[in-house]
């Protein structure tokens, strides 16, 4: 559907203005209200949807019930419209981005912006699904974003109404998006209720604080939905190290398989939210200075992440059989609905594959290619040519009864029934003896390249007639062949060769090895070799003469596992991206060949190791870092004890000093007894000096300021390391840099907040504020 051809044109008062987007059910155009003067967002629903009567009585039956909907985090639904023969959905107009716009190219969201988007989307999911309406679709694309950061909720177009609310709809087939679907999505919509959201909500939290949602973007679409229903999902951790402990295990919670094991509700979600905002406000409050500690740990501007699509475009994924889970019954009308809906998807994606049926085309060509040499080389040899397989007969033989021992040659082969055993052209003297049954013996003649059938019934004994000739049954002559093949020489071909075979685990040769296997049998197929992955596939053997079968096996990843005494390091393999390391994650699987890592530790010098790496080898590696330095150069006045990681490195000393230190952070105290005490971290760099002057007669200014509960300006006294000062807020007291204690008195009042302890240096300019109430 082209969306350009909507452009101008008029539906009631509604004129389309531009596109605004593409939903599963049709287009979202940018349309202004004629009557109003106002910019509205209209859903048209696509015009092969609106032709099927159930389908458009349910979308309107749904419409209304979501109309009902007045909350300011849900995209609201002001009217539904039917004009020139297309229908309508009438909603707000959003300007902004989608969170997946937002995440698109960037790093992980910082905390704070985490946790106020999460609330917001939690507010919404408490109202629709106190309506008894759950959304079913949550994700980063559904999530829009005004420009003064409120959300919107949008895409109610899976929507499921619940049977409190005022109508029921029951949709028995799978539906979402699969990245965020949850483990009973994937099983079946029959089994969801709202706590379906919680865990779409989970994903795309988890997806907000880390840049990456839990799934490996190799995967195929079922391998992903096994791991959404049976396997365990990496922690937010694995990606995030600097995620604070609480909220990872906050987003495992919402994330649980068991739907009994999540929270229960979006209001016991938003509550456990607001208990961490609370925890976590140090490190979450506004005005932390650029690249201090706290910037980096929670904004993450000194890490690079890479940031992945939130696969939007995946939707309505196929049903995954689960193990021990009956498949649901649904009754009669349920029935009807899900051919309904069948026939909504099966419109979605013929657009799509419209869209992309030339590169669909493209990319096929190959393949065709590729089957057609497959096909020359596996034909038979002409007429007139000579091969091995071309000489060797296939004999089948049966006898009346069966059970009687087979001679050919004078040489015992078996018993009857045999089939097809392989013997080579010629003349060959055939026996058949059975106890009571009188011995059939013949001559026959072979011809390379047929299959013969032979029955033959054997007489009793007691049953022979003085004609000697009803003693020997004619036997059949051998026919040749008219069917179609029913046996094909199959040959495997492995690369590196000395593979060893299996079929349904059973243990035929090692390759290059040739094989007569049934026509149109279908078995599982085993190649291993040492030091090479295990080939696993099914085979279905083709009805024709010969097949060939070739095999590449993939070398097998090396196991070298690094020790060290210097957790944790990252290690970068062959100039690839780095990747971080610690204890518990020190085995490296490495493709074999010639290797070159770099272990790398901030301010440390680098490590490197080449190794030659063979397939399947495990090796042990010892990583030793050596540490860099810098220099503090430090002058304290009028004299103080400089202490380094509480060492004493200098005493009573007003003199300047070059220390030579390792990179890296170091706590450093300055004492004099006769003013205070001073501590600072200082971040020593690599081959730099840090400068530091501290004179504990030079005072500091320091602003306090003193508020009412209402936010309203106080006229205080100030009150400093226990003593009543002169001075009134709002105002700057001057201080000796060290350790203080600072407060606040009025009369009539009592402190909310403070005392405050704090610590003055000369490079650090602070403003307290302090809030008081009446008592």
């Amino acid at each position: 559907m082209n969306s350009q051809q909507f452009i101008g044109k008029v539906f009631g008062h509604f004129r389309i203005l531009e596109p605004a987007g593409q939903g599963g059910m049709g287009l979202v155009f940018k349309a202004l209200n004629t009557h109003l003067d106002k910019i509205v967002a209209l859903k048209m629903i696509a015009p092969g949807l609106s032709l099927n009567e159930k389908l458009l009585n349910r979308f309107k039956t749904e419409a209304r019930a979501l109309a009902r909907l007045e909350n300011p985090h849900i995209v609201r639904i002001s009217d539904l419209l039917e004009a020139n023969g297309q229908w309508f959905i009438v909603m707000e107009y959003i300007e902004g981005d989608t969170l997946r716009d937002r995440l698109k190219g960037k790093r992980p969201l910082p905390l704070k912006e985490v946790i106020e988007i999460s609330e917001q989307i939690l507010s919404a999911l408490q109202h629709a699904h106190s309506a008894g309406i759950v959304h079913r679709d949550i994700k980063p694309s559904n999530i829009l974003l005004t420009q003064d950061n409120l959300v919107k909720v949008t895409d109610f177009g899976l929507a499921k109404i619940q049977e409190n609310s005022l109508i029921h709809t029951h949709i028995s087939a799978v539906g979402g998006t699969l990245y965020y679907m949850s483990p009973e999505q994937v099983r079946s919509l029959k089994e969801t209720d709202h706590r379906t959201d919680i865990y779409s909500l989970g994903i795309t939290i988890y997806q907000m604080a880390t840049g990456t949602v839990p799934f490996d973007p190799a995967q195929t679409d079922f391998d992903i939905r096994e791991t959404i229903v049976r396997k365990p999902l990496p922690r937010p951790s694995t990606f995030n190290p600097y995620l604070p402990p609480e909220f990872d295990a906050f987003i495992m919670k919402a994330i649980e398989k068991n739907p009994d094991d999540r929270f229960q509700s979006a209001v016991e979600m938003a509550q456990r939210l607001a208990e961490l905002k609370e925890k976590l406000k140090d490190k979450l409050e506004n005005g932390r200075p650029a690249g201090s500690e706290i910037d980096d740990e929670i904004n993450f501007d000194r890490y690079a992440f890479d940031i992945k699509d939130d696969f939007s475009d995946v939707s309505l994924a196929p049903e995954i059989p689960v193990e021990k889970t009956p498949p649901p019954v649904s009754p009669e009308e349920d029935d009807e609905e899900a051919k309904d809906l069948s026939e909504m998807s099966q419109l979605t994606r013929m657009t799509e594959l419209v869209k992309s049926k030339r590169l669909w085309l493209i990319s096929l060509l190959p393949i065709l290619i590729i089957l057609f040499i497959i096909y020359l080389i596996s034909l038979p040899p002409p007429s007139g040519s000579v091969s091995t397989q071309s000489a060797v007969t296939m004999l089948s033989l049966h006898s009346r009864p069966p059970g009687a021992r087979v001679y050919m040659n004078g040489e015992p082969i078996g018993q009857t029934p045999i089939d097809s055993l392989t013997i080579q052209k010629g003349s060959i003297a055939l026996r058949i003896e059975k106890a009571g049954f009188v011995s059939y013996d013949s001559t026959l003649m072979v011809k390379g390249g047929q299959h013969l059938a032979l029955d033959i019934a054997l007489l009793r004994k007691a049953a022979v007639k003085e004609d000697a000739k009803l003693a020997q049954t004619k036997p059949l002559a051998p026919v040749p062949q008219s069917k179609p093949v029913s046996e094909t020489r199959v040959t495997f071909n492995s690369t590196p060769s000395k593979a060893d075979v299996y079929l349904d685990n059973r243990h035929i040769g090692q390759t290059p090895l040739s094989y007569v296997l049934k026509s149109g049998q279908t078995l599982n197929l085993r190649v291993r070799k040492a030091g090479f992955k295990e080939l696993t596939r099914q085979i279905t053997v083709p009805e024709r003469q010969n097949w060939n079968l070739n095999l590449r096996l993939e070398p097998q990843e090396a196991l070298v596992t690094i020790q060290s005494r210097q957790w944790p390091f990252e290690v970068q393999i062959d100039n690839r991206k780095p990747q971080k390391i610690d204890r518990h994650s020190g085995a490296l699987r490495i493709a074999p060949g010639q290797r070159r890592l770099i272990f790398i530790k901030p301010n440390f010098e680098n490590v490197e190791k080449n190794l030659q790496l063979q397939p399947g080898e495990k090796r042990t590696i010892e990583v030793a870092f050596t540490p860099l330095y810098g220099t503090l150069e430090i002058h304290v006045l009028p004299w103080g004890n400089i202490y380094i990681d509480d060492q004493l490195l200098k005493e009573e000393t007003n003199i300047k000093h070059k220390i030579r230190l390792t990179a890296g952070r170091h706590l450093l105290r300055i004492e004099n007894p006769a003013f205070s005490t001073i501590e600072k971290t200082v971040v020593i760099e690599p081959e730099k000096t840090i400068r530091l002057s501290y004179d504990f007669n030079r005072k500091i200014e320091t602003r306090v300021l003193a508020f009412d509960v209402n936010k309203q300006p106080l006229f205080v006294q100030i009150v400093v390391d226990g003593r009543l000062t002169d001075k009134y807020t709002p105002a700057a007291i001057r201080l000796s840099p060290g350790f203080h204690r600072i407060s606040v008195s009025k009369q009539g009042y009592k402190l909310v907040d403070g005392p405050a302890e704090v610590m003055i240096v000369p490079e650090e300019k602070k403003t307290l504020k302090f809030t008081l109430e009446k008592e």
